[in-house]
């Protein structure tokens, strides 16, 4: 299974998923989390929003740098890890037996 995320927050009814650069995330996917003991839980994305490890006055310090011409090259941290995706998910399913039926995708336990 490919793992698109990891879950970094949480609290009743919503649970968010920082996702992994080389994947998509999109509104109504469905997400699977697989536990050791083989029951898994589906988890639908209702929500997107955009993160940075890097403050908001930093980022339009570089910004208008590059943008008057100070530094083509001016960046602090791989791309990758400097802005990312945050999805808002929520349980729509909870299965205690095992099946391979729904592959899709999956999130670490």
């Amino acid at each position: 299974m490919k793992v698109v995320g990891s879950v970094v927050a949480g609290a009743h009814g919503q649970i968010l998923i920082r996702q992994k650069s080389d994947c998509e995330i999109e509104l109504g996917d469905l997400l699977r989390v697989s536990q050791k003991d083989g029951s898994y839980t589906i988890l639908q994305v209702y929500n997107l929003a955009y993160g940075s490890q890097i403050s908001v006055k930093s980022l339009e310090l570089i910004s208008g740098m590059k943008l008057e011409g100070f530094s083509a090259d001016l960046d602090f941290m791989d791309p990758n890890l400097r802005q990312y995706v945050l999805a808002s998910v929520k349980a729509v399913l909870q299965s205690r037996m095992a099946s391979q039926r729904f592959q899709n995708c999956c999130l670490p336990s």
